[in-house]
């Protein structure tokens, strides 16, 4: 029996999207290990889960820093960029870290058809729309011994954007305490004792490159995370949805909020009737889903 190739989809939600999830279901040669909305989520997915194929959308935040990752964890993972048009500065970026091929949305429909065109065995070798990408300089290989867990990677590609330790922690849907311990963890791996530390020697082996602003990354992902919830809650919605899924009560999900218990109340109800739940459990395993919120 033919060895079946993992699938990883990260890309904003939307036709796109579900055109991929539906065409890698409906093929018995790959298995879904999981789709996302979020690099985020997709950083917390490969804590656990190794991959044969990353379809990812190059305009999502922090993408560039997820194919790197792809890439350094295995010289087998092929990655493929999901993008409009040909032109895009990102596909630049994404080769250099290591992506294999791109795909524009208009041919999405030929996907599994244009990936199974050059697929033999059980070993992948892609020629995705007829544009793979060769002679391309490779990432450096690391030369330490040790390698980065995803929530370890996800932290240092964070602290390379300039974001306060709240920012990230926004950002990756974790509390500062715990962004504070992947960041210890971190330093202690790499054995440094700073983040400028930590930053020069992630550059010198690859790790991170040219960079988002920290802004760009903030307000991408508070606009992403309103549109996976189907451009509609609110982020005050967002935020005590957050705090609610990580365990805290409504009297301490209206003291972080600055409100009160009422209106926490208020924008759960609000949240139900958006997402079509009725229960809590229901609202986080629904955003969850949606990349909205990281397990």
């Amino acid at each position: 029996m033919a060895t079946r190739n993992t699938a990883l989809i990260v890309h904003k939600a939307g036709s796109e999207f579900d055109s991929m999830r539906l065409q890698i279901e409906a093929d018995n040669r790959f298995v879904l290990t999981g789709c996302f909305h979020s690099t985020m989520a997709a950083f917390e997915c490969l804590e656990n889960h190794s991959i044969d194929m990353l379809l990812l959308d190059i305009e999502l935040p922090m993408a560039v820093d997820l194919v790197r990752f792809v890439t350094s964890h295995s010289n087998k993972a092929y990655s493929i960029l999901v993008c409009r048009t040909a032109s895009e500065p990102g596909i630049l970026m994404g080769i250099s870290a290591g992506a294999s091929a791109y795909i524009l949305t208009g041919e999405l429909d030929r996907l599994v058809e244009e990936i199974e065109r050059t697929t033999g065995g059980s070993a992948l070798n892609f020629r995705v729309a007829r544009r793979m990408i060769k002679n391309l300089t490779k990432p450096p290989e690391p030369e330490s011994s040790f390698t980065l867990t995803g929530k370890e990677f996800m932290a240092l590609s964070l602290i390379s954007k300039g974001l306060s330790h709240a920012e990230m922690a926004q950002v990756a849907g974790i509390s500062v305490n715990t962004i504070r311990t992947h960041l210890r963890n971190l330093f202690r791996k790499l054995d440094v004792h700073s983040k400028p530390e930590a930053i020069n020697l992630a550059t010198k082996h690859g790790w991170v490159g040219t960079q988002e602003p920290a802004k760009f990354v903030l307000n991408n992902f508070l606009t992403l995370k309103n549109q996976s919830a189907g451009g509609v809650l609110s982020l005050k919605e967002l935020e005590i949805l957050e705090l609610l899924a990580k365990g805290a009560s409504y009297s301490r999900a209206a003291e972080s909020t600055g409100t009160t218990i009422n209106t926490v109340r208020s924008h759960i109800r609000s949240i139900y009737k958006k997402l079509e739940v009725h229960s809590l459990p229901e609202a986080i395993y629904e955003s969850t889903r949606l990349g909205v919120l990281v397990e």
